[in-house]
């Protein structure tokens, strides 16, 4: 079959233009840095931001909100004074507290995430760069045809 405009655009070329991928890999370089940078500390907030963040741990939350709840009615029922009678609110507290928890370790996440290393290299790589950076058949990182 001859080779036409049409047939060669179909071929595979790579995944994406080589600048691009350049771009891809010097970001994660910068990420892998960042992360070898960080303290002890912080890299235990970022694991328990992580563990926080997996649909496992509202399960656990709910089982023990229910358990409470259902222990603290059950005592009630056999006549022994219940540890937290409704309205529960050493419950209401203790998920308060929790929550509270839960917001200072995403923001110390984030805050830290998203401080850039300042570095010549690091200032060039910026969201915008990617998404204009074109791949010679006139399309962007984004998917699309820039205008002008």
């Amino acid at each position: 079959m001859p080779k036409t405009a049409h047939t060669e655009a179909a071929e595979p070329t790579g995944w994406c233009a080589n600048h691009i991928e350049e771009t891809i890999r010097s970001v994660a370089r910068l990420h892998a840095e960042h992360h070898e940078n960080a303290t002890p500390l912080q890299r235990a907030v970022d694991r328990i931001t992580a563990l926080l963040g997996r649909p496992r741990f509202i399960g656990v939350l709910t089982v023990i909100a229910a358990s409470w709840i259902s222990l603290n009615l059950l005592a009630a029922a056999l006549g022994y004074r219940p540890i937290d009678p409704p309205p529960f609110s050493w419950l209401g507290g203790a998920v308060s507290l929790v929550s509270l928890y839960m917001v200072i370790l995403i923001l110390a996440t984030q805050q830290r995430e998203y401080q850039p290393r300042q570095t010549p290299r690091a200032a060039h790589l910026g969201a915008g760069d990617l998404e204009r950076a074109e791949d010679g058949e006139g399309h962007t990182a984004a998917g699309r045809v820039p205008s002008g």
